[in-house]
């Protein structure tokens, strides 16, 4: 021990490194913070080596297409093709300001039966899930 030194006072060296004398730029990659590429593309990498995800991507997209498309494609259905207002001008029996005779009501009630038929079948796919696993059903759907 040196005299005169004061115990467990660390010691104050004069060395020192040429990163710790010069301050990195303002605009240096050190200091931004990460672009979206650079934190997605890590995460994507990960995404694709994963086997389970690599078999289901594919199916999951065109499912969402399917929906998408029926979805979009519904209102002109219903419009043109079965065309309510059609069979309330040709027909005198029903009279022209009926449920029935707009498009929109037309559109709505599939919709709403649509959506009540889904919910109505969930008890349905949830047992067949448990029994053959969630991927042999979604398969099956």
């Amino acid at each position: 021990k040196e005299k005169g030194a004061r115990p467990n006072t660390p010691r104050v060296s004069a060395e020192f490194s040429v990163d710790q004398a010069v301050p990195a730029p303002e605009n240096s990659a050190a200091n931004r913070p990460p672009t979206k590429v650079e934190e997605t593309l890590p995460n994507f990498i990960a995404m694709m080596k994963n086997q389970p995800f690599r078999a289901m991507v594919i199916p999951w997209v065109l499912d969402q297409t399917l929906a998408a498309m029926v979805a979009t494609m519904l209102p002109f259905f219903v419009t043109y093709v079965v065309a309510p207002e059609r069979f309330c001008v040709r027909d005198p029996v029903i009279p022209e300001n009926h449920f029935i005779c707009s498009d929109l009501n037309v559109l709505s009630v599939g919709l709403v039966g649509l959506l009540v038929a889904a919910i109505a079948a969930m008890p349905l796919w949830y047992t067949i899930a448990r029994r053959f696993g969630d991927y042999k059903a979604w398969v099956a759907f």
